[in-house]
């Protein structure tokens, strides 16, 4: 959770005084700042509309990102764009906010799992697989 706290202060440090509301601010923008390293995005958005090449393609970013975390060679943020307030208080996500995965995981049936973390912890998400979520933690997941 360090990278985050690092990533705030530089924004606010260069005088971006209302953090990530700031036009321009973006997690990859700020980590490229501090460490040099060029940031790859992925839009995840409609991945149910997806080809069949895409599904190919987002086979190769579950590797990358699960392997990344594993063996500590990448960061990985995540960032809802253009939800209404509305949906906001029902995911427990705020739009344009960035969150840091810190880990990625795969159930012995094939469900994948990314740790999503809130730096400012102002909210908790509220879907599927959220803590308060009892029908979908089937014992295999929380081994």
């Amino acid at each position: 959770m360090w990278v985050p706290l690092i990533q705030k202060a530089f924004v606010k440090v260069h005088g971006y005084e209302t953090g990530y509301e700031t036009p321009g601010s973006t997690s990859s923008i700020d980590l490229w700042c501090l460490t040099g390293w060029i940031p790859e995005s992925w839009n995840l958005r409609d991945w149910r509309e997806m080809s069949v090449r895409q599904h190919g393609e987002m086979e190769a970013m579950w590797g990358d990102l699960s392997a990344g975390i594993r063996e500590g060679y990448a960061l990985f943020t995540a960032g809802p764009e253009g939800m209404d307030r509305g949906k906001s208080d029902r995911t427990g996500l705020d739009s344009g906010h960035a969150y840091a995965i810190t880990d990625a995981v795969e159930s012995e049936k094939g469900v994948r799992l990314l740790r999503v973390q809130d730096p400012r912890r102002s909210k908790v998400w509220k879907g599927l697989y959220s803590p308060s979520d009892a029908a979908n933690w089937t014992p295999d997941l929380l081994a």
